[in-house]
């Protein structure tokens, strides 16, 4: 529907103008807690936009690469980390809605660090404990170099469960 064009009054009490699509939509085509300018479809893509430009802006603000091995080719690959785990508040997904301002304050009371994806999967394996049955990386480096090894898989031989 046109822009200039006046909806009818049944429209106007089940339809919501989008001002991406230029067009009234159904009301279920809009998100019940949004601000009703723009459809779900939009407001998700605005939302996701906004989100990689604040992170683009908080990597620039955290020197803009790896604190631990300088990398910086990527910025999906750069993650916040937080060196004390127990007062971790809250991680990304959560921060990504709030201003820029309210999270380098969160940044700096909580000590976080910029973090390559790689060494932040290093930083956290020795935190895991892992079972038995799961084989070490002497054990893997054996198997690789062809020889059998004496740490047994899944408690017995490999290939048993």
């Amino acid at each position: 529907m046109p822009l200039t064009a006046v909806p009818s009054k049944d429209k106007i009490s089940t339809h919501f103008y989008c001002g991406y699509c230029a067009e009234y939509l159904p009301r279920s085509e809009f998100s019940p807690n949004c601000n009703k300018q723009s459809c779900r479809k939009h407001n998700s893509l605005y939302d996701r936009i906004r989100a990689d430009n604040l992170k683009k802006r908080v990597i620039e603000y955290m020197g803009g690469k790896c604190c631990r091995c300088g990398y910086q080719q990527c910025i999906a690959a750069l993650e916040l980390h937080h060196p004390n785990p127990v007062i971790k508040e809250m991680g990304w997904d959560k921060l990504r809605k709030r201003t820029f301002e309210f999270i380098i304050q969160h940044i700096e009371e909580q000590g976080l660090v910029l973090i390559c994806a790689n060494c932040h999967r290093e930083e956290h394996y020795e935190e895991a404990t892992l079972p038995q049955w799961v084989p070490r990386k002497s054990a893997l480096d054996t198997l690789h170099k062809g020889q059998k090894s004496d740490t047994p898989f899944h408690g017995g031989e490999c290939g048993t469960l």
